[in-house]
């Protein structure tokens, strides 16, 4: 039985592609482009040995799931794990010697399988991948690649212990780090292993600011230099448990074994210079001066919002001051988005420029250009208030009186504004750091979860008539009864927006920066961030966990949070700055309004010296500690490659590569497939065409239904019986029963002849009609024709069961074409191969590939071998049709 004839859930499918397959309105059918890119796909997956099956999602789109063949995953396994062994990753070379090793998981896990196959889906050619680039360059037609070789498993553990991560990993006797890093991979491992000592550093930040602000109140400089202390020691423990499990997991320095980054690999082949990694350097320093301009840009907006805000809030005294108060905020909500679309196109630019060798390499570098920006977005109107408001502006009542004589005398005397006794705000910051904390997070909640949510429903709802839905699951329910369930799980499940754990990670650390360089101004400020941080904990396990709000993203090997632990790290330093700055200039509350003086009463240059003698004391504190934690990595590695005779394993990978090769000869070389089954493969495309046509034509028969309630419908559904071919045209007006009786007696019919049930439109009666089977004489000695070779026929099935009512056809027959319009087709004559015609065929290979390969070209690209109105097959596509049996 071959791949095609399996039901979904038992072909074990490991990734699904979600592929635009648009259909050309005047003439029903799938456009020549959907046709041609659907080939070059097909065509792509053959060659890298993934099994396949086709299976409709909306109706422009199609989804491809593909399962990669045993003996195959096995090579692409081993493959990885020579490559860990030749680059130091791991000291021990242990390969699969079979599938039964793999199947265990102890070798191996699930997330480890799954980022095996994607890499091998795609990395370049060149590479020994498949090539294929989700949404861009040539596959532009592939929307998005997901896994679901654990979909069906994940969905009994919901419905027997809900979305409890803890319920669920004890099931599986181990850690919940150890299930999410052996089912979703060690990125997401990582993201909730941090998230989980983040709240731990919360809640105990929370106690002391609880205490701080009942007994010591704003800006006090025990808690500045707890909530330091803290801090740095949040991030040392966490620099070195995310080391520990580096080591512990033999994951350190996995970035040597990364695929080569697409892009960077198309600028080879057209031949232009690839770059040392010290240009790649020095170009991302480049973009230093287009960081400060945007980053600028920004500032100047903010400043200018400040200004506006200054004076509506503070000096102007007329009519509707409330509600002018919020145009300060509408423009600098309106503003921003431009400033960061055009900050966002280039750094696009940027990263095309620096050539980045590897996807890990272009993501950091991106993020850490993204969070420049984000920086200044969030911390400079706090940075504003908190070093130029309240120091400087007393200043503002010697300026008062130009203010008031200039706007009467340029803008209008019927202006009211002050023109003396201008009073600074001295709570603004600490209503400011209260927003942030507060409020926006409760924004930032909405926008993130709610809003997200409601516009998915909303797109889905908008983008394809209600009826469709229907349709297309009236269709599953008849051509696919036994996959209905799987095919929705899966079909909503595509359709849900990918987690980003970057943006989770942006959010978790933009909220600790608040913390740790405005915390003196509301010790208060961890309380409710912990509060957030558990409903967000709560949402981020619901969001991987329920299927319902996330699509997980494919498992990815790292070992470490980087950049993010960088950018906590540059943080860190910068509060040593801040928060003891503000703790020394307003600890007793005294700021300009009161003093008169811009540091109230401490002396400037006491809070210069202060402050950079902290900022060196944490910088120092910081290194020395990172350099015994690599010491003691180092020393951990090496103690690892140490042999019983004592010497130790080289690292160098031409060395390693050399000993494998020793080890096993020949392993290094790359076999590909370059032979496909064009039976298989045209049958296929075939098949997705047809299926795609009777879909529009009853999508087209309930439209019109809907519409024209007193007439009968155009086209009515096939209810198929079987995965058999292209019907005859016999039929009876009787009962069903004694029609199939009557067709039995008929001398074409075939022991292995089924039945196709439809209505007659005309007159709505039953009509029966038989399928031959479709054996062909090639299929009896079991071979198939294909560059000029005989080639054994790949029985490629994982499990042999019981075929489908209606499954897509195979090699062995050809594909199925259910009768979905106005009347039967009228008989053709049946086609058939004789022995010695057979004989010939397979001696006089050039003719017949050309044959084939020409229908092959016909049936998917043509659109005129169905009817406009109905999606009937015509003439010439039953030609085709008969071709496909003479030359296969």
């Amino acid at each position: 039985m071959s791949a095609q004839e399996i039901p979904l859930e038992a072909f074990h499918p490991d990734f699904v592609l979600d592929v635009n397959y648009p259909f050309d309105a005047k003439t029903a059918t799938p456009t020549k482009n959907a046709q041609d890119d659907l080939k070059k796909l097909l065509a792509s997956l053959l060659k890298k040995s993934f099994d396949f099956q086709i299976r409709e999602n909306t109706l422009n789109s199609i989804l491809v799931f593909v399962s990669v063949k045993e003996d195959s995953l096995v090579k692409y396994v081993n493959s990885s794990l020579a490559l860990d062994y030749q680059y130091g990753i791991t000291n021990d070379l242990r390969l699969l010697s079979s599938y039964k090793e793999l199947e265990n998981g102890t070798v191996v896990s699930y997330a480890e399988k799954a980022r095996i196959i994607y890499e091998v889906l795609t990395k370049h050619p060149s590479e020994g991948g498949a090539g294929i680039t989700v949404g861009s360059g040539d596959w532009s037609f592939v929307k998005s690649i997901t896994a679901v070789g654990n979909l069906a498993d994940h969905v009994n553990d919901l419905k027997e212990y809900g979305v409890n991560l803890k319920k669920i990993a004890d099931s599986y006797d181990s850690s919940s780090f150890d299930y999410l890093r052996s089912k979703f991979g060690l990125s997401v491992a990582f993201f909730f292993e941090f998230l989980s000592k983040y709240t731990n550093w919360l809640t105990v930040t929370s106690f002391v600011g609880i205490l701080s602000h009942r007994f010591l109140g704003r800006y006090s400089l025990v808690f500045t230099i707890f909530n330091l202390l803290s801090s740095i020691a949040f991030y040392l423990y966490w620099y070195v448990l995310q080391s520990k499990l580096a080591l512990n997991l033999h994951v350190r320095n996995t970035s040597l074994t990364e695929p080569t980054n697409v892009g960077y690999l198309n600028a080879l082949e057209q031949k232009r210079p690839s770059v040392p990694v010290y240009k790649t350097v020095l170009k991302e320093l480049a973009f230093v001066p287009a960081a400060l301009l945007s980053t600028g840009v920004l500032l100047l907006a903010q400043i200018g919002c400040f200004v506006i805000e200054i004076f509506l809030n503070e000096i102007y005294d007329g009519p509707f001051k409330k509600f002018l108060s919020f145009v300060p905020t509408a423009l600098i909500v309106g503003v921003s988005p431009i400033i960061a679309a055009i900050y966002n196109v280039i750094i696009d630019r940027s990263l095309n420029w620096e050539q980045h060798p590897n996807n890990s390499s272009l993501k950091n570098s991106k993020l850490i250009k993204l969070f420049a920006f984000n920086f200044t977005a969030s911390y400079v109107p706090l940075l504003i208030s908190a070093f130029v408001y309240l120091p400087f502006g007393f200043k503002v009542n010697s300026l008062l009186p130009h203010i008031h004589s200039n706007i009467h005398y340029y803008v209008s005397d019927k202006i009211p504004v002050l023109d003396k006794n201008f009073e600074v705000n001295r709570f603004r910051l600490n209503g400011q750091f209260q927003y942030f904390i507060l409020t926006n997070q409760i924004v930032a909640l909405v926008l993130e979860f709610v809003v997200p949510a409601g516009l998915n429903i909303a797109t889905r709802f908008l983008s394809q008539p209600a009826s469709s839905d229907k349709t297309i699951e009236k269709r599953d329910n008849e051509v696919f009864p036994q996959e209905h369930d799987f095919l929705t799980l899966v079909r909503s499940y595509v359709a849900l927006p990918e987690i980003s754990y970057d943006t989770n990670y942006r959010t978790l650390i933009i909220q600790f920066g608040y913390l740790v360089l405005f915390g003196p101004a509301w010790s208060l400020g961890p309380i409710v961030s912990l509060i957030f941080i558990v409903a967000r904990t709560f949402i981020y396990k619901f969001q991987l966990l329920s299927l319902k709000i996330g699509r997980v993203p494919i498992p990815e090997r790292r070992d470490s949070i980087y950049p993010w632990d960088l950018i906590i790290r540059w943080l860190i330093v910068l509060s040593a700055v801040t928060s003891t700055a503000l703790s020394l200039m307003y600890n007793r509350e005294l700021v300009s309004s009161v003093s008169g003086s811009a540091l109230g009463q401490i002396k400037w240059w006491k809070v210069v010296g202060i402050t950079l003698f902290t900022e060196h004391i944490v910088s120092l504190l910081l290194n020395i500690s990172e350099y015994v934690i690599r010491s003691f990595v180092a020393s951990s590695t090496d103690a690892e490659r140490l042999t019983d005779r004592g010497d130790v394993v080289s690292v160098d990978p031409s060395i390693r590569k050399e000993f494998i090769n020793k080890t096993v000869p020949g392993f290094f070389e790359t076999n590909e497939n370059s032979i496909l089954e064009i039976s298989t493969f045209s049958n296929i495309i075939a098949d997705v065409l047809t299926r795609s046509v009777e879909l529009q034509s009853d999508l087209s028969s309930a439209q019109k239904k809907r519409t024209k309630v007193n007439e009968e419908p155009k086209a009515v559904s096939t209810s198929i019986e079987t995965n058999a071919t292209v019907p005859s045209t016999q039929k009876l007006s009787s009962s069903v029963e004694e029609s199939k009786s009557n067709l039995k007696q008929d001398p074409d019919f075939g022991v292995n002849d089924n039945f196709v049930i439809a209505k007659e439109e005309e007159t709505g009666h039953k009509v029966v009609s038989t399928i031959d089977d479709n054996t062909h004489a090639a299929d009896k000695v079991g071979i198939s024709v294909l560059n000029g070779a005989t080639i054994p026929k790949d029985m490629n099935s994982r499990t042999s069961l019981p075929l489908p009512k209606a499954a897509a056809s195979t090699s062995e027959a050809p594909i199925t074409e259910a009768p979905t319009a106005k009347a039967p087709i009228a008989e053709d004559p049946p086609v058939t191969a004789s022995k010695t015609e057979t004989e010939q065929e397979i001696t006089s290979t050039p003719p017949v590939i050309r044959q084939v390969s020409d229908a092959v070209e016909q049936t998917t690209n043509s659109s005129s071998s169905y009817s406009e109105n109905s999606g009937t097959p015509s003439k010439k596509h039953r030609t085709l049709k008969k071709l496909f049996k003479k030359g296969l």
